[in-house]
């Protein structure tokens, strides 16, 4: 029997150090060299350095042919639940074993073994105690979850203030593009029709039009980052009702004072969340948290308390098929822009009011013009050569761009040109603004 461990808690340790585990051929994977090589120097174990979320990485350490026990000793505790889930999607494993060290979900045992696909959930107090380890020496299969105890207490504060002016940060443009059309969310096409709406995650001010193509009356936001406040100021001017669970008290007290916006703030998800929480079949979910872990888990907590709608933001990469584990759920990695299979990475250009989104690509840098004034063509005109524009977005209308079109205000322009000609296409944009 092969039992695979991921993870770098303290309680690896005393893992390893049973009888009989030493007697079976362990696995450990984790992504910190130094930890992997102080623990072979110590332990007969076969380390991987690897992503835990990346399939190719794990698929020779968890193949069906083996009679395997994977167990999540990561310090943090969504990732352990994730990681467990995907695994026990994708690989036909005999159990998992995860430890739940800081949180608590009240969550009951049925929950637990079929929908997280968590054969046994146990807290570090009570590891040395569990009879889950003298199982595994038997090779049982394990149904049993333990019912365990909270850490740490769970303090719900509800704010409801008055509006305040917003102090708004400068625009973002967004790291994902799709395509709305007649409703349905589609990867960026290889054509685009007049009536298309490109929209872009995360969720950020020309995103409302998807919003409400879901005639949604209510929003629920779980999670924070830095596109937030603009969301929720443009939600506002909608007339729809906003609602965000955060975990941050400092962010809870701030939102309080700039928005009248019903607040939840916990430092531990349980269910006394959800009696906070309003419900309705007009709510839409948004899982905000840079961490996609946390959005995995509060999706499945909604979704079994009967919320079926929402948006999973991935600020992580993982070729796991997420999707699987969250039906109903539109899953969103902001690492997939492609346009012309060119984008990679992101950042951000402010030229005063035309704003800049360029990502590079080897000698490439592929950028988004969002036209303000006559700057921005002749600037477009004077580097022509350099310059591949790809296409136009005005109102619902998508077309290539050439030289014989005229721009208007409000047209977002997708182009294209060699990175050490960009600086210089900036700097004029600059200089003829100036003049």
């Amino acid at each position: 029997m092969r039992l695979v461990v991921f993870g770098s808690h303290n309680l690896i340790f005393d893992l390893l150090s049973l009888h009989f585990v030493k007697t079976l051929e362990v696995v450990v994977i984790d992504q910190s060299t130094s930890f992997l090589e102080y623990l072979a120097s110590i332990y007969d174990v076969y380390t991987v350095n690897a992503d835990i979320l990346e399939v190719e990485s794990l698929c020779a350490y968890l193949d069906s042919s083996r009679d395997t026990v994977f167990f999540a000793l990561s310090k943090d505790d969504n990732l352990n639940i994730v990681s467990s889930m995907l695994i026990r999607n994708r690989f036909s494993i005999r159990s998992s074993v995860v430890l739940l060290q800081r949180i608590h979900y009240n969550l009951d045992a049925d929950f637990l073994s079929s929908q997280l696909k968590i054969d046994y959930a146990f807290t570090t107090n009570e590891f040395l105690n569990v009879s889950v380890l003298p199982e595994i020496s038997y090779a049982q299969r394990l149904r049993h979850v333990h019912s365990f105890k909270s850490v740490e207490s769970f303090i719900p504060m509800n704010v409801l203030l008055l509006k305040n002016e917003v102090d708004l940060s400068r625009l973002h443009f967004d790291k994902d593009t799709t395509v709305l059309r007649n409703h349905e969310i589609l990867e960026l096409p290889d054509v685009l029709y007049s009536g298309d709406i490109i929209i872009s995650y995360n969720l950020k001010k020309r995103d409302l039009t998807f919003l409400m193509s879901l005639a949604c009356r209510e929003v629920c936001i779980v999670g924070y980052n830095d596109f937030t406040d603009l969301l929720i100021k443009e939600l506002l001017k909608r007339n729809i009702d906003v609602e965000i669970i955060v975990n941050d008290k400092d962010i809870a007290v701030r939102l309080a004072r700039l928005f009248d916006i019903h607040i939840v703030y916990h430092r531990i998800i349980s269910q006394r969340v959800f009696v906070d929480v309003k419900a309705g079949k007009n709510v839409l979910l948004l899982f905000l948290s840079p961490d996609i872990e946390d959005n995995i888990v509060y999706s499945l907590l909604f979704q079994e308390r009967g919320y079926n709608r929402g948006i999973v933001i991935m600020e992580r990469v993982t070729n796991f098929d997420v999707s699987s584990i969250l039906p109903g759920f539109k899953v969103i990695n902001t690492n997939q822009l492609i346009i012309e299979n060119l984008f990679q990475q992101i950042s951000c250009y402010d030229i005063e009011e035309c704003f800049v989104e360029s990502m590079m690509h080897g000698d490439i840098c592929v950028f988004l013009l969002f036209y303000y004034d006559v700057s921005v063509v002749k600037a477009v005109y004077r580097y022509w050569h350099e310059l591949q524009v790809i296409y136009v977005q005005r109102n619902r209308s998508v077309f290539r761009f050439n030289e014989n079109i005229t721009c208007v205000k409000g047209d977002f322009i997708f182009c294209y040109m060699p990175k050490n000609k960009f600086e210089e296409f900036n700097r004029y944009i600059r200089l003829i603004r100036t003049m």
